[in-house]
């Protein structure tokens, strides 16, 4: 009996060993990521796939929806190596940079282990008679973009390859979580307004309390900086953005966490 449980020791031991060096290697492929990329690692945690749906208001007035969809995907025979899916749906019902009074935007990205873009693939109305597809693919070192109009090719144009994030027309919100006050973030994002590349710039500005459905919540205030425009947003330790407002042009644009029914409910 004495070896018997000499050996369940052992084994008990062992595992343990084993357990907490899998988890050291872990962090230390994590923190090899990079900012950007380890942030985004933790906004998933041990989901695989996350849903972000806020109402957009003006003035108190609902006037449209975003949502994203992202999903990380396993790359077989890789440790810790995925690849990356987005989907993104959005309309707006106001005058957006005088593009139109509607505005619709539907997209989709696949991005490799780096968050670099694989394969783009999206559509803008502009009230809703305008549409515009847009397509992207890997070409070497290059990502390329096409622009169309029905049949008609309007412009093609290489990108290079970086982190990458499929943007809205508004701000683009970045899948952030693990955050500490004074984080600065730079990235650049599919812009469905201009037809490129634009840079989001983001800071964490603070940490602080918010009322949440009667309860108080931890939250981090943002800052972000998109093509000259500012907005400030309120987001959870795990990611979930809470509110997000805008200042000039946008000044009375206020986004608001919703579920998916609700947010879409009178825009679909």
């Amino acid at each position: 009996m004495r070896f018997v449980a000499l050996f369940f020791t052992l084994v008990i031991l062992a595992f343990a060993g084993t357990m907490n060096t899998l988890l050291v290697l872990r962090q230390n492929r994590l923190m090899e990521l990079g900012k950007y990329r380890q942030s985004v690692q933790t906004y998933f945690g041990a989901e695989q796939t996350r849903e972000r749906w806020m109402g957009i208001y003006r003035n108190n007035n609902k006037i449209g929806y975003t949502g994203v969809t992202m999903e990380r995907i396993p790359i077989a025979d890789e440790d810790f190596a995925f690849q990356f899916w987005s989907s993104l749906d959005s309309v707006f019902t106001f005058d957006l940079f005088g593009r139109g009074k509607h505005v619709a935007f539907r997209g989709n990205l696949m991005q490799d282990n780096a968050m670099r873009p694989l394969e783009l693939r999206g559509k803008l109305t502009l009230d809703h008679s305008i549409e515009i597809s847009f397509s992207g693919k890997r070409d070497g070192d290059r990502f390329r973009l096409t622009v169309r109009k029905g049949d008609l090719r309007l412009f093609e144009r290489e990108l290079p390859l970086e982190d990458f994030h499929l943007g809205d027309g508004l701000t683009p919100t970045l899948p952030l979580a693990g955050l500490e006050v004074g984080d600065t973030f730079q990235v650049a994002s599919f812009d469905p307004i201009l037809m490129g590349r634009s840079t989001v710039n983001v800071e964490v500005l603070s940490s602080e309390t918010r009322p949440l459905g009667g309860i108080l919540v931890d939250v981090f205030a943002l800052k972000s900086l998109f093509r000259g425009a500012s907005s400030t947003s309120w987001v959870t330790r795990d990611g979930t953005l809470l509110r997000q407002e805008f200042g000039p042009p946008l000044e009375g644009v206020v986004l608001k966490r919703e579920n998916k029914q609700r947010a879409q409910k009178g825009f679909r």
